[in-house]
């Protein structure tokens, strides 16, 4: 396992978030962090997910899955594209 500062205060999320504001030189620190990701079965089937951390811990309520709509073929670039502008729609 690699000990990195940030995954050191992995326990402690809010001192791992304060660590990410100063590493990042955020004015303030981050209260909701989301990460998204593109999966596919050989190039196709491709579905996206958002995963949404509140206050540095896992936020289950809030976790989505997607199915890209616009794509037939592989193109991670595309799929993330569509997967973040139908998250944060209407926001």
């Amino acid at each position: 396992v690699m000990e990195t500062p940030l995954s050191i205060k992995i326990e402690k999320p809010l001192e791992a978030l304060n660590e990410l504001q100063k590493v990042l030189q955020l004015p303030e620190r981050p209260e909701t962090i989301d990460c998204f990701d593109i999966s596919h079965f050989q190039s196709s089937h491709l579905v996206g997910s958002c995963i949404r951390f509140t206050n540095g811990i896992p936020d289950k309520n809030k976790f989505r899955r997607f199915k890209i709509k616009t794509l037939t073929e592989q193109n991670d670039y595309a799929a993330l594209q569509e997967i973040v502008s139908r998250r944060y729609r209407n926001k």
